[in-house]
């Protein structure tokens, strides 16, 4: 046999090795051993950075869910060539994968998107909040800025660029309005109620109910590992006892309060 033929059946052994013990499927999605990857869209709020993404990474290996490359954006392109993709909100997920979790909101509330004021301002009308700075929390989010631009756009307020503040995180565009930094924020509906009553703040307007998303998985991952991964990302918002698990929610949006079961 010469040194290529022998070479090419080495190869092609190895490879079948591989499909036989889980690490590679037919439906191209790695299966536990060969390693899982996960996309997180960022668009709603939710702290990316190498370093908690790392954090989240080690949790999920130390407790056999192999996922072995976290990455993250504010846009859905790409996406979906990861294993285990995050969306905030409801949209059309390709065929390849099937939906393990919804989302539960804060306070049990409808998610949707408000803009708030100080209310020693003493405005409740929108068509007041033209040429003033608003924060928001970023160009991609729905219930951080393209809500509160249409609600604007009805009563006649046009936004302007230079006055336009985005944080990447609702507590970010928060901080802004307390500190004066600017007039008015766009922030999700059920964290304005929250701060709201807790820092003399008027919600001014209110979306319609938006909805929430949640966890996806390519079909063809093996059962034994989607069911451990399931029960560690029920874990991180369950678990209230380990500090270190609890720091880890922070890679979702603020307004997420747990991850919930769908049927099928």
């Amino acid at each position: 046999m010469s040194k290529r033929n022998w070479l090419v059946g080495l190869f092609v052994s190895l490879y079948v090795g591989m499909l036989s013990a889980g690490g590679v499927n037919s439906s191209g999605a790695s299966g536990l051993n060969g390693g899982l990857s996960m996309y997180i869209n960022a668009a709603e709020g939710g702290d990316i950075s190498d370093r908690r993404l790392s954090h989240l990474q080690d949790y999920f290996q130390k407790r056999q869910c192999n996922i072995q490359v976290i990455t993250a954006g504010h846009k859905s392109a790409g996406a979906f060539d990861a294993d285990i993709v995050f969306m905030p909100l409801k949209q059309e997920i390709p065929a390849p994968f099937q939906k393990v979790f919804g989302l539960s909101v804060v306070d049990d509330q409808f998610l949707s998107a408000s803009l708030l004021v100080r209310s020693s301002t003493g405005i409740n009308d929108l068509t007041k909040l033209g040429g003033v700075r608003i924060a928001f929390l970023s160009p991609n989010s729905v219930t951080g800025f393209y809500w509160q631009k249409k609600l604007l756009h009805n009563a006649g307020v046009m936004l302007k660029k230079d006055l336009i503040t985005f944080t990447n995180s609702n507590l970010g565009a928060m901080s802004l309005l307390l500190h004066k930094d600017v007039f008015a924020a766009g922030v999700a509906t059920p964290l304005a109620k929250k701060w709201a009553k807790a820092n003399d703040l008027t919600i001014v307007a209110e979306s319609p109910r938006v909805e929430t998303g949640g966890l996806w998985m390519k079909r063809g991952v093996a059962q034994r590992d989607i069911d451990q991964c399931k029960k560690l990302f029920k874990n991180l918002f369950e678990n209230n006892s380990d500090r270190a698990i609890k720091k880890l929610v922070k890679v979702f949006p603020v307004w997420v309060d747990g991850f919930v079961s769908v049927a099928g």
